[in-house]
């Protein structure tokens, strides 16, 4: 995502040349495959980091999302949560009405007693 301080816990810098190569690359998974009828879902970062920067994190989730539904609507649009569980978190990354074809991708375990 850019140059990251370890001694603060934040980046220092975004790397946006970054973040356009990966909308670009789904531009052209889109292009390639968007219209074949095995894609059912896309899912534009797998596990991104606990300390993503998430502001910039959801503008790209955003904008990907926007890409995808623009072209190919019925096309599932998942995010993984970055390992933020609560889901407060989460609660600002669409309009509470735009959450069609909207999937959240969890990795948090519930440990089950007996």
């Amino acid at each position: 995502m850019g140059e990251f301080d370890m001694e603060t816990g934040q980046y220092k810098s975004i790397n946006y040349d970054n973040i356009d190569w990966a909308k670009d690359t789904i531009q052209g998974l889109l292009d390639t495959w968007g219209s074949h009828e095995a894609v059912y879902a896309i899912e534009p970062v797998n596990e991104p980091w606990w300390s993503s920067d998430l502001d910039v994190l959801k503008q790209f989730y955003r904008d990907v999302r926007q890409m995808i539904h623009s072209q190919y609507p019925d096309i599932k649009f998942v995010f993984h949560d970055a390992f933020h569980f609560d889901p407060n978190t989460w609660n600002d990354l669409f309009e509470d009405d735009d959450h069609e074809n909207v999937v959240m991708d969890t990795h948090q375990y519930f440990a089950w007693g007996g």
